[in-house]
This record gives C-alpha cells, sequence and structure tokens, in this order.
C-alpha cells in the first residue's frame, strides 16, 4: 500500500506534538488536527510512473540544448551510500533546469526516487498537478507564523527520513542573481536537523551538488532582477517563455557531488562544542556551501569575462590567453576540478577563442575587426551577464 496523510498523523511523537499545539493555543485537539491534516494533503507527494515520465520528456525537451557532464566517480559513491542511507541532496541553484538535470544524473546511478522541496509559487496549473506526481513537495514560503503548517512539514519530513526516502532541495532557497552561491536558507535543514537529534534511525547522509552552466539563457533575466527589477509571477505564459528562452541558448551544464556529509556524527561533533552549539544548523548549512564549492567547476566563459571584466577595455585573443595564464597555473593544479567542457589537451588559445564566440552569439561580448588584430570587450549593458558568469569562480 501507498503511504497515506494518516501514516503520518498515527505516528506516537507527531500525536504528542499536536497535543502540546493544542495546548500552547488554547485549541480543541480535534482542531489542530484538522488543520495538520489539510496542511499534509496540501503538500502530499507522490511518484507516479506516468506523471514522471512525462515530466521527464518535459526536461529532456528544454534541455535538449545543453550536453550534460557528470561527476560519475562522485554518483558511484552517492550511489553505494543510498543502498543503506536516507539521502539529503543540497544543490547550488542557477536555473530552473537545475532539479532536471540533477534527476538525469541520479537517475543514470540508480538511485531511489528524490522528493524535492518547492517554492509553492511552481504550484500553478498545469505544472503543479504534474511536479506532485513526480516528487514534488510545494512548501509556503509565508508560514513564519502559522505553527501548525511548520509542525505539519516538519513531521513530514521526519517521516520521509524514517521510511529510508531521499530528499533534495537548493540550499540557497532560490536562483541565484549573480552567480556566487547566495547565503544558505536554513528553515527546511532544521527540520531534518531536529528531526535527527529526536529520532534513533540510520544515519543520514547530505550530499553537496554543484550544478554549472557555460552558458545560460536565464542570466539577462536574473541580472535585471539584480537590479531591482520586478521577479515576474511564474505562470503558464512565463513557462512557454522560459521554454523558448533554452531554444535559443545551449553548451554544457555539469553536475558534481561533493563530499557526503554524515549527519548524526557531524551533530555530534558541534554539539560537543559550547561555542558552535547555539549554531548548530548554521555551521552544517555552511560547511555544506563550502562542499559545493569545492566542487564546482570553472567554465571557460567565467576565464574569458574575468580577464575582460578585470582589463576594463577591450583586449585581442593574445591579450586575454596572457592575462589568465598565472590563473590557469593555479585552477589547474589538483585538487581543484578541471575546466568544465573543455578538452584538457586542447591550447588555451583555442578554448578561450570558442569560448569568445559562444559569448559573441549570446550577445554578451561584441568585436572589433577595424584594427590591425580583432579586439574583444564586454557589450554595452552586458557587464552584470559578464560578472555572473565570472563569478562562478
Amino acid at each position: 500500500m501507498s503511504p497515506s496523510v494518516s501514516d503520518v498523523l498515527d505516528t506516537p511523537h507527531f500525536r504528542e506534538g499536536l497535543g502540546g499545539l493544542a495546548a500552547k493555543h488554547e485549541l480543541p485537539l480535534a482542531t489542530v488536527e484538522d488543520r495538520a491534516r489539510r496542511a499534509l494533503e496540501a503538500m502530499w507527494t507522490r511518484h507516479d510512473p506516468w506523471a514522471s515520465g512525462l515530466w521527464r520528456r518535459f526536461g529532456h525537451l528544454v534541455s535538449k540544448r545543453y550536453a550534460l557532464e557528470v561527476d560519475e566517480e562522485g554518483l558511484h559513491q552517492v550511489a553505494e551510500l543510498d543502498r543503506r542511507h536516507p539521502l539529503v541532496l543540497l544543490f547550488s541553484h542557477r536555473s530552473y533546469l537545475d532539479t532536471w538535470l540533477l534527476r538525469d544524473a541520479v537517475d543514470r546511478a540508480g538511485l531511489a526516487p528524490i522528493i524535492a522541496l518547492a517554492g509553492a509559487n511552481l504550484s500553478f496549473w498545469p505544472m503543479g498537478a504534474v511536479i506532485r506526481r513526480t516528487g514534488g513537495l510545494f512548501i509556503r514560503r509565508d508560514a513564519k507564523d502559522d505553527d501548525v503548517y511548520r509542525y505539519a512539514l516538519r513531521g513530514y519530513m521526519r517521516y520521509l527520513l524514517e521510511t529510508q526516502q531521499n530528499l533534495g532541495w537548493s540550499i540557497e532557497g532560490g536562483r541565484t542573481r549573480t552567480g556566487k552561491l547566495r547565503p544558505p536558507r536554513f528553515g527546511a535543514l532544521s527540520y531534518v536537523v531536529d528531526s535527527l537529534r529526536s529520532s534513533t534511525g540510520p544515519e543520514v547522509y547530505i550530499i553537496p551538488v554543484s550544478v554549472v552552466y557555460d552558458q545560460l539563457g536565464e542570466v539577462a533575466t536574473l541580472a535585471g532582477e539584480a537590479l531591482g527589477g520586478r521577479k515576474r509571477p511564474e505562470d503558464l505564459r512565463w513557462l512557454m517563455e522560459f521554454s523558448a528562452t533554452q531554444a535559443r541558448v545551449g553548451g554544457t551544464a555539469r553536475v558534481d557531488f561533493g563530499e557526503p556529509l554524515p549527519l548524526r556524527e557531524h551533530i555530534l561533533a558541534l554539539e560537543a562544542d559550547p561555542k558552535r552549539r547555539p549554531v548548530l544548523v548554521e555551521r552544517v548549512a555552511l560547511e555544506t556551501c563550502h562542499r559545493i564549492n569545492r566542487v564546482t567547476p570553472p567554465t571557460a566563459s567565467a576565464v574569458v569575462t574575468l580577464a575582460l571584466l578585470g582589463a576594463g577595455r577591450a583586449l585581442t585573443l593574445e591579450e586575454i590567453t596572457a592575462t589568465v595564464d598565472p590563473l590557469l597555473e593555479h585552477l589547474l593544479r589538483p585538487p581543484h576540478p578541471p575546466l568544465m567542457g573543455v578538452d584538457p589537451s586542447a591550447a588555451p588559445t583555442e578554448w578561450i577563442h570558442e569560448s569568445l564566440e559562444q559569448l559573441l552569439a549570446a550577445g554578451v561580448v561584441e568585436r572589433f575587426d577595424g584594427g590591425e588584430s580583432a579586439v574583444y570587450y564586454i557589450a554595452p549593458n552586458q557587464h552584470l551577464v559578464a560578472a555572473f558568469y565570472r563569478n562562478t569562480l
């Protein structure tokens, strides 16, 4: 039988907590239980084979212009842990393509399906109905003062982990507007930490995940929002425009897996230090972010835009190569991950020229051919877009 809302409501620790909430708010237990049931029903998710197949095909359609690279060694390690432990995959968030690409990566390793937390802003028709049937758990962002809703979410996440199901969400809580990893959000992670501290189930492993693109169609929109532009609400029209944008831009996307973090073991180590105990969740989140950054690969577009933005003037291909040469000596030295999407045997001038051509096609860079040698420079009003690529370094 498939699990149901009643399976969560009927667990002893959940019912005990409902009683505490009823006493705290001076409400009848039946009222609190009804509110918790309705909250669970609103967030309940499952993996329906038909809907999952449909969602996978749609993901392939919108991401087909990207060649996906996967950290196979890291994925193999994650697959080994998946056989014995529930996992929490916390990923960097640069695009709405992230979850599709991550699902592709874990599917090829045969991992158990992921219950992916998502903002309720994505729960619009028909997308919301499909996502709920593909392991998407929609959560409200306006529940700060709703104790019953937050308690129901915490109880649901604990139930999922105790039944050895995998969870996943963006550690940043939303897409980066700058290319840098945003400060981590603590809400959902605190529920996982609380669940682990109050249960005797198996060890839970946090899997830090980096998702990076050498070109990205959403960057111009993200840069506009960083300047204070209004974020467009997600709806059916937005979905159609997003799909059309992906059809115009492509390149290489890469998924890398950081060093797994045994959460209960890490919690015990933090609790042993009186200074770290009050900020335990924050320390877990920051450690996860550090591990994401350590496996985030440099991209050719990041190296090129670093040179052009730093110079503040137009550069020839040879000048760009000379500018980044000292950086490459550092980046290509272990333990740094290799340059993404670049043939390691290729000369720097080859892949730098190829990256310049891609940035030219995207309108981020322009070229002047009227002198002795062609020179490249950041196109007008494209400096924030270029900075987005640079900041992935």
